[in-house]
């Protein structure tokens, strides 16, 4: 199968669990649709390891498994192909604050070139 048809079948079971979850968190179907999906993820960046996409995604639903090592494995990888990729940045830093790597957190957004926005005018 190829790496675009394991993507997309594993991002929609990542969109079908994200919608379970929101309705029953501690659900038993929300870790095995996480785990159906980071099946998925896997089997895309084997087939095409430049697909910043599936590393992504690999990352995202392995610490949503807690699985933080590969999850960070597979930030750093789609990292690695596109170093200023948006949603890497973040999900790598949400992955350093859960671990209590708050100095790393920093350090990953402070490292980003990605355009700050201004802050809103108050009042």
């Amino acid at each position: 199968m190829s790496a675009r048809l394991n993507y997309n079948l594993g991002f929609e079971k990542y969109e079908k669990t994200l919608l379970l979850e929101a309705g029953t968190p501690a659900a038993p179907a929300v870790k095995e649709g996480y785990g159906e999906a980071r099946d998925r993820f896997r089997k895309a960046v084997v087939a095409d390891p430049k697909l910043k996409e599936g590393w992504n995604m690999l990352g995202f639903t392995s610490r949503k498994l807690g699985e933080y090592e590969e999850s960070l494995s597979a930030y750093e990888a789609a990292l690695k192909l596109q170093p200023e990729y948006p949603e890497a940045i973040e999900y790598r830093a949400e992955l350093f604050l859960l671990t209590g790597r708050l100095d790393d957190a920093k350090s990953a957004f402070g490292s980003s070139r990605r355009p700050r926005r201004p802050m809103p005018a108050c009042c």
